[in-house]
């Protein structure tokens, strides 16, 4: 997991299942971009970039690079921490800043990376922003780009009926503007508004993992949680898709939404909504930088 976003001290670190973080897990200290590191972490030998289980990717385009017109760049860590490339894909005509990764796990897209641009912060005017489609280290493709202010989150969507018009569909969202944004594999974009919802992570509610978010206090940046959301809670939304609220745009809280295609109405649904700051002080600067399900089972302190 990313721990520093600074060049010169470790950028990763890895958490066990008591809960202890080993730092540095890699010597890796060369990872800059803005005030978020975006990973994806390889979870079938299947993908078809040709990562082993457990690899990861992350952004590793500086803004700097933006400005001495140097390619954007997406880094590769093996998933013992002892390998890195921070030039392992290179997009030279890209001059925004990588903001999500996914790598498809429904064959739709190919088993391939796919990876959403746009800026450290919201822009002030809409932009022109990029998905791309990492077929190999030397085959990237454009699948298209939407105009919007900021885009963050990630996900492909199982072809199948009760995802409604989302089925088979690569998601991303503008959180500044409350639009979600449905990407088909040929480039085709529908946009739906959510009021409701500032969509920041995107995930489809695994079997028997609990859910694992990390909390971000602007106003102490050198302190922050990790939050456990039990499978307990989560057993009768298995196969639903679960959204992030980040909880940037005030005076919204971090939030995690559950969406369900209604059939009857066609109409999507919040089947259930969880605001965190229940369990945590009240602030304007705590935010959720990310969440992510996973099989083990932390203790709480």
């Amino acid at each position: 997991m990313p721990i520093n976003y600074i060049n010169n001290v470790p950028n990763f670190g890895i958490l066990d299942t008591n809960a202890v973080l080993t730092t540095p897990w890699s010597s890796l200290n060369q990872v800059e971009q803005g005030f978020e590191v975006k990973i994806a972490i390889a979870k079938s030998s299947t993908n078809s970039p040709g990562l082993a289980v457990g690899d990861m990717v992350f952004s590793a385009t500086d803004p700097f690079d933006l400005t001495t017109g140097r390619p954007s760049r997406i880094g590769w860590l093996s998933a013992d921490g002892t390998q890195n490339n921070t030039n392992w894909v290179l997009i030279p005509n890209e001059q925004q800043l990588f903001q999500a990764f996914t790598i498809d796990e429904t064959g739709l897209w190919g088993n391939d990376l796919l990876a959403v641009t746009g800026d450290d912060r919201p822009l002030t005017t809409l932009t022109n922003l990029n998905i791309w489609r990492v077929h190999s280290r030397t085959n990237i493709q454009l699948v298209t780009n939407i105009s919007a202010l900021h885009l963050e989150g990630a996900l492909t969507v199982p072809g199948l009926s009760k995802y409604g018009p989302w089925a088979g569909k690569f998601l991303t969202a503008d959180e500044d503007q409350n639009l979600i944004f449905a990407v088909s594999t040929n480039g085709t974009v529908a946009t739906f508004s959510t009021p409701s919802i500032s969509a920041d992570v995107f995930a489809i509610v695994p079997t028997n993992q609990d859910l694992y978010c990390v909390e971000f206090d602007e106003s102490n940046s050198d302190q922050s949680n990790l939050l456990k959301l039990p499978r307990e809670f989560l057993r009768r939304y298995v196969g639903d898709i679960l959204v992030c609220q980040g909880g940037e745009n005030a005076p919204a809280h971090p939030i995690i939404f559950i969406v369900r295609w209604n059939l009857t109405l066609n109409q999507f649904d919040i089947v259930q909504s969880l605001d965190l700051l229940t369990w945590l002080p009240s602030s304007d600067f705590i935010f959720f930088e990310k969440v992510a399900f996973a099989p083990i089972s932390m203790p709480a302190l």
